[in-house]
């Protein structure tokens, strides 16, 4: 069952700012994440928060009920601090 993907204003403003190789990247990542948010590597601090690697970028995305909340694209550095 595939869950729906719903990205706040932050991410699609990240997202933006990507270059068109990384988009590309992170389109397949996301397709991913639809299917089975799960694998994903869960965060230690955050109930239901996951991430998943996009070369040096990290999505960080929250699971509620079929919904995956897209919190944020960064760099690993910055991906984390919020």
């Amino acid at each position: 069952m595939p869950y729906v993907l719903r990205p706040t204003d932050d991410f699609l403003k990240q997202v933006r700012k990507l270059d068109n190789t990384m988009k590309e990247l992170v389109d397949k990542k996301l397709e991913r994440i639809k299917q089975a948010p799960a694998l994903s590597k869960p965060l230690e601090h955050g109930s239901n928060t996951y991430t998943e690697r996009v070369k040096n970028f990290r999505i960080v995305f929250k699971v509620s009920g079929n919904d995956v909340i897209l919190l944020r694209v960064k760099k690993r550095k910055e991906a984390y601090l919020q």
